[in-house]
């Protein structure tokens, strides 16, 4: 039960928007497939912005502000690691606005939260696919010789079958798409997915399919 927005903890100057992304699911072993995932979440578009003055705080909530990609943006997709969060991005944002700075770039960075990651929705993964997806589990009887009793084997035909992974991917790939509608110019600027960790995962993941044009090129670590 996460709070919408956490208070005491280090978050980024840039802003912050939420965004509600349908996650579709992949049929394993000839099951059909289960209904699409809704995750709220939580994404940053961090342009490079001159230094602005503080400001006394206004007595006012102010309203939240809307998501802006300028057109001379050129955008670079954060994937940040597992059960980190979108600020994980801001060392290497820092980095290229300086960059940018000195190339007249005017590199964005685009990071978000992954499901049950940061401050997005938590996704119980038996949502995703059943267990026997990955393949069906074989105990050992009581009274062997094995320490651990409760040992699971997983069928070696089925290992490679990662359902939440492939969530994962298509989170990614529902995110970009939804975040292009409401914020046109994304997929068009969109310079390179990047990563590290799970990240980087998700970076070769995403730079091997076909069928993705908006990808102009992966940069995993």
């Amino acid at each position: 039960d996460q709070p919408q927005r956490p208070v005491n903890v280090p978050f980024t100057e840039f802003p912050q928007h939420d965004l509600a992304v349908t996650v579709p699911l992949r049929s394993y072993n000839g099951a059909p497939a289960g209904s699409p995932i809704v995750v709220n979440t939580r994404y940053m578009i961090a342009y490079p912005a001159p230094a602005i003055a503080a400001k006394p705080l206004p007595r006012e909530l102010t309203a939240e502000p809307e998501p802006v990609l300028p057109p001379d943006a050129d955008v670079v997709l954060y994937v940040h690691g597992m059960d980190s969060r979108l600020e994980e991005a801001l060392d290497l944002t820092h980095a290229l606005h300086r960059i940018g700075a000195q190339t007249g770039k005017k590199y964005t960075v685009i990071s978000m939260d992954l499901p049950t990651s940061g401050y997005a929705d938590n996704v119980d993964h038996l949502r995703i696919a059943p267990l026997e997806t990955v393949g069906r589990a074989r105990f050992r009887p009581a009274g062997s010789d094995v320490e651990i009793t409760d040992l699971q084997v997983f069928d070696a035909g089925r290992r490679n079958t990662v359902p939440t992974l492939d969530f994962i991917e298509d989170f990614i790939v529902a995110f970009v798409d939804s975040l292009d509608g409401r914020v046109p110019g994304v997929k068009r600027r969109m310079q390179a997915v990047v990563g590290g960790s799970l990240g980087g995962n998700m970076a070769m993941r995403l730079g091997r399919r076909t069928d993705l044009a908006w990808i102009p090129r992966v940069v995993p670590w």
